[in-house]
Parts: structure tokens; C-alpha cells; sequence
């Protein structure tokens, strides 16, 4: 059961990440405090992860007695003190007593060891999902920490539906591994040994038969060596996907659906680790992020590894991964231009671009009837080898009602100078929007004539977003009362 009645939050209202992880608890001690119903569905889920659990509380109900007298848990009728977690791996806080529980908190901050709070939303380190067990298959739901009660429902709901025979199939293919992690072959053909055992489950006939482990590992053997080798052709194709704006939820289900098949994956600084998590576990993963001056790796790099890559024989599908839409300032061009010119194929899959996806989730709509009919997406750091004047800030500023910067933060006192000389009034206003859509957002709001004092102040940088046009006054009214609409 979930160890929450809220979500993980906290007190800012972010939300934090959290990693799946099922945990060996096998001779850790587990201190709960705590003597009610929730403190025993805690201990008792403690005690089927092998933990030595000592539970403290002033009363206790007769299921934490019962199994103290059967010698399960080591129970302290007391008030908890701090010497009571002194040695605990993992700290609950069960109890209707705030004092208690905050008691608890303190002793686990102070301790180094982990908390799972199952009173006070987003104060733990641990959330307890829901769980479906069924031999070897664990099957686990959680909410956040939003709500206990569904991710029950959830769990139970996935029961109902649950095929028994996963835990004769399961035996099975455990066998099956230990069998063929000790053959004798190559790296790679145990690799797709191991993946076909997997895919096996996916054919009625074996996963209805009961084979021992050896016809288990005869059978994926025949299925591995019947699959075509791992590329089809000389060349990969490369899809060149715009992961979106920040927030991991907002790539498009085709850039998903390429992200999960590919069989590498080359990604830039703004792309979100909860979004690389989806790429397939024996995908390779290649980090070629650019961020204010500090490049991992050169343009001319990143154009040549996709060449090596796409070229190499040794992949299918080659995932670009881009912040953004790969073709707003994301030199997706420049990419497809080398890929083309090498003869290779390559997709693009746009994505959401920030220019108009971080002012909304800022409750700033880049155009608006009555106020402004036009928007220019306009980049703040140009090519270095260009001169400044390459942008003409004053036809700019003229030109359209809403100006959207990409990348100007560094050189925001320049930017605004500009912009006003060219003709905007000093009192226009103007927003900064830094790590727009995530749960980092920033955003600071001003004038042109006060902005860079105002940014400076508050030590404003990038990643950000500039929004220049009368469309930024409307924020007051569509942000809400809970906060930016994203």
C-alpha cells in the first residue's frame, strides 16, 4: 500500500522524481513508529522484505502484540526517542501523534537513513506502492503518493486479469537464464539468448506448456537464431525527434515511439533523464549536450557521429534527441543537410517547440485578438562567427507585436537596448521564463526599462525564454490562483 495520503511533493508544490527500485531488506533493521493499523500493514509489508523490524510506540493494537509474542518484530512499548533509529536503515512514520512523527523525521535527517512518511506528503524519501505478487512476477502501482486508495484499485484491477500461469512460466525462464548465462558463447548471442527468452512469453504455446528450463533455453535458442541479424541493411535510418519544451509528457507519441525502439540514442542537455529512462535498456546512449559556451561535443562532431553511426552496420535506428522542435533553432537543418548530402535516410518528428509552449505554461499566449496578431521567434546567440549586427534588433521591434528570444539571457542588457532604440517604449513589459514547462520554472516579469537590473538581481539565467509585447501583461490574469497553467 501506498505510504502517503497526498503526493510527493514539496512545500513549493514541485514535484519530485522518484526511481522505481525494489529493495532487499534481508537483515536491515526497519524502525516504525507507530502502534496503529497503518504502523502494521507497514510492518508486516517490512517483514515480507526480509527486514528486522523494531517498532515503537506508547500502545500497540493486537496485531503488532501478536506478532511481538510470536517473536516477528521487536516491539517498545514508549515514547520514540532518537537512539531508537540509530542503527535503522529505513525510518516510518505511522502514527496520528504530529509530535511523534516529526520526532521521527528529525531522526532520520539527523541519522542519515532513509524516512517512508505515511502521514505527511512529500516529507519521506520512500514510497510503498501497492504491490501484486505472484511467484517470482511483482507487479507494483503507485500514485505519488496522491492517493493510496486508487493505486489499490489499480492493483486489484490488474488481479482480476492476471494469468496464474506467469508463475510456472517464470520458474521457467529463471532456469532458462542460469542456464544460458553459463554456456559457453559470445557476449552478443547471449544477449539475444537472454532477449528471446523474453520473447517467448509472447507465443501461446510456450507460455501454456510447461517446459522444464533446458526445452526452455533449446526453444529461445531456435527463436534467436530464426530473428534476421541486427541490422537489415548498411545503414541506419536516423530520426531526428524534438523531445518538446522540457516537460518529459509534452514529446509527441511518434517521438515516443521512436525514443523506445531505438538502438541508440543521441541527446542534448535540456532533454530530461525521466525522458532517456524510456529508451530501451540495451539501447546505447550518446550525451552531446551544448550549454552556455561549455559543448560536450562540436556541431562538426555531432554531424560526423551520426554519419559513423548511421554507417556502422551495427544499428537500425539512430534517435537524435533535440529539446524543443528539431528545426526552431535546433540545428536539426544542419543535421538533415549532412545526413542527406552522406545518402543516408533520416525522418524528422517535430516537436513542441518552447517558443510558444514555455510562455503558456507562464500564462503569457504569445499572440492574443485585440492585443497581438503577429509573433517573431528570434535567437539571442547567434553563430559565433557572425557579426552582432547579423540581427537588425530595430526592424525586429517593429516588425511583428510579439518578440519570443530564444537563448538571450547572456545578453540581455544588449537585447533590450536595442529593442528600445528601435522603438518599443521603455514601459513595455517583458518576461523571462527560465526552465519553462518543468517543475524548475521561473519567471520574472518587468519593463524594458528595468529588466536587466531586475535579472541581474536576481541572479536570472539561462535556460531561459524572453517574451517582449503587452501579451505578457495578461500573465496576472492567466496564471490563476494556483500558480502558472502547466
Amino acid at each position: 500500500m501506498e505510504s502517503a495520503f497526498g503526493p510527493n511533493e514539496p512545500a513549493n508544490g514541485e514535484r519530485r522524481p522518484l526511481a522505481p527500485l525494489l529493495v532487499d531488506l534481508t537483515d536491515r533493521i526497519v524502525v516504525i513508529v507507530g502502534g496503529g493499523p497503518v504502523a502494521e500493514r507497514r510492518c508486516r509489508t517490512m517483514l515480507a522484505g526480509g527486514a528486522t523490524v523494531r517498532v515503537v510506540a506508547s500502545s500497540a493494537c493486537s496485531g503488532l502484540v501478536d506478532l511481538s509474542e510470536a517473536g516477528r518484530i521487536d516491539l517498545r512499548l514508549k515514547d520514540f526517542s532518537r537512539p531508537d533509529a540509530d542503527d535503522a536503515f529505513l525510518l516510518v512514520a505511522a502514527t496520528d501523534d504530529r509530535a511523534a512523527n516529526q520526532a521521527a523525521r528529525d531522526a532520520a535527517a539527523s541519522s542519515g537513513c532513509l524516512l517512508n512518511d505515511a502521514t505527511e506528503p512529500g516529507c519521506g524519501d520512500v514510497i510503498v506502492p501497492a504491490e501484486l505478487r505472484q511467484g517470482r512476477l511483482r507487479i507494483t502501482v503507485s500514485t505519488s503518493g496522491a492517493s493510496p486508495s486508487v493505486a489499490r484499485r489499480i492493483r486489484d484491477r490488474i488481479a482480476a486479469e492476471f494469468d496464474p500461469r506467469w508463475q510456472r512460466y517464470l520458474d521457467a525462464v529463471a532456469g532458462a537464464r542460469g542456464l544460458a548465462r553459463t554456456s559457453k558463447c559470445e557476449p552478443a548471442e547471449r544477449h539475444a539468448l537472454l532477449e528471446a527468452l523474453g520473447g517467448l512469453a509472447l507465443e501461446t504455446r510456450f507460455f501454456t506448456s510447461e517446459l522444464s528450463a533446458q526445452e526452455m533455453l533449446t526453444a529461445a535458442r531456435t527463436l534467436a537464431e530464426s530473428r534476421p541479424p541486427a541490422s537489415t541493411s548498411a545503414t541506419a535510418l536516423v530520426s531526428l525527434v524534438g523531445a518538446g519544451p522540457g516537460d518529459p509528457g509534452l514529446i509527441t507519441m511518434r517521438g515516443l515511439e521512436r525514443l523506445r525502439a531505438a538502438d541508440v540514442v543521441v541527446y542534448d542537455y535540456l532533454i530530461d533523464e525521466r525522458l532517456i529512462a524510456e529508451a530501451r535498456p540495451d539501447a546505447e546512449l550518446i550525451y552531446v549536450g551544448k550549454r552556455g559556451g561549455h559543448h560536450h561535443r562540436t556541431q562538426d562532431q555531432i554531424n560526423s557521429l551520426l554519419v559513423e553511426l548511421a554507417t556502422s552496420g551495427k544499428a537500425r535506428l539512430v534517435v537524435r534527441l533535440k529539446g524543443g522542435d528539431p528545426f526552431i533553432f535546433g540545428r536539426g537543418g544542419e543535421e538533415a543537410l549532412v545526413l542527406a548530402d552522406a545518402g543516408l535516410a533520416f525522418e524528422v518528428i517535430p516537436g513542441v517547440s518552447a517558443g510558444g509552449a514555455v510562455p503558456a505554461s507562464a500564462g503569457i499566449p504569445v499572440t492574443h485578438r485585440g492585443i497581438a496578431s503577429s509573433v517573431t521567434f528570434v535567437t539571442g546567440h547567434e553563430d559565433p562567427t557572425k557579426e552582432w549586427a547579423g540581427l537588425s534588433w530595430a526592424q525586429l521591434s517593429k516588425g511583428a507585436d510579439t518578440l519570443c528570444i530564444y537563448m538571450g539571457v547572456k545578453n540581455l542588457g544588449r537585447i533590450v537596448g536595442e529593442v528600445m532604440a528601435g522603438g518599443r517604449p521603455a514601459d513595455q513589459p517583458i518576461a523571462l521564463i527560465r526552465w519553462g514547462t518543468t517543475e524548475r520554472q521561473e519567471v520574472l516579469v518587468g519593463t524594458l526599462g528595468n529588466i536587466t537590473e531586475r535579472a541581474d538581481a536576481a541572479g536570472f539565467g539561462a535556460p531561459a525564454i524572453i517574451v517582449i509585447g503587452d501579451v505578457v501583461s495578461l500573465r496576472g490574469r492567466l496564471k490563476g490562483a494556483e500558480g502558472d497553467p502547466m
